[in-house]
């Protein structure tokens, strides 16, 4: 997964464990349109990074956080860490919806690729499609 923020490109290698990060993005997505803080973990071995999503007075964040291993991330995943916790890879302040819409964009390209050029196998639980509908829906209502 390639995420381009403030001129810099980031990548990141998507796994199924120990959690499922693409559900819990979109989960994550979907909650961040509710107004909620939310996140999402994406294990990557020997770290993890933590999609942070929140709303703030007039902007909305998303913060990119690395963790050196996935535990330390789990524990804090609900509470505000301390800075010498994790890394800042990246943070993007803006409006909710562009942001939701530009993750929306890329998983709709993944969706269509793992019917396609990607293994089945590679899929544990298979493309959460029916979640990615769902928040397709709720950005539609938005506009």
């Amino acid at each position: 997964m390639k995420l381009m923020s403030n001129g810099q490109e980031l990548d990141f290698s998507i796994s199924y464990t120990p959690n499922d990060f693409l559900i819990e993005l979109i989960y994550a997505l979907d909650g961040f349109l509710d107004g909620q803080v939310s996140w999402a973990l994406l294990h990557e071995v020997p770290t993890t990074q933590r999609f942070l999503f929140s709303k703030e007075e007039n902007d909305s964040s998303l913060r990119i956080e690395q963790y050196s291993d996935f535990s330390i991330a789990y524990k804090v995943a609900n509470i505000i860490p301390k800075p010498n916790q994790y890394q800042l890879r990246s943070e993007l302040k803006g409006d909710t919806r562009k942001i939701v819409h530009a993750f929306w964009r890329g998983l709709k390209e993944l969706e269509s690729r793992a019917s396609t050029d990607l293994e089945p196998e590679h899929w544990r639980w298979g493309f959460p499609t029916r979640q990615l509908h769902r928040l397709e829906i709720k950005l539609e209502k938005l506009k």
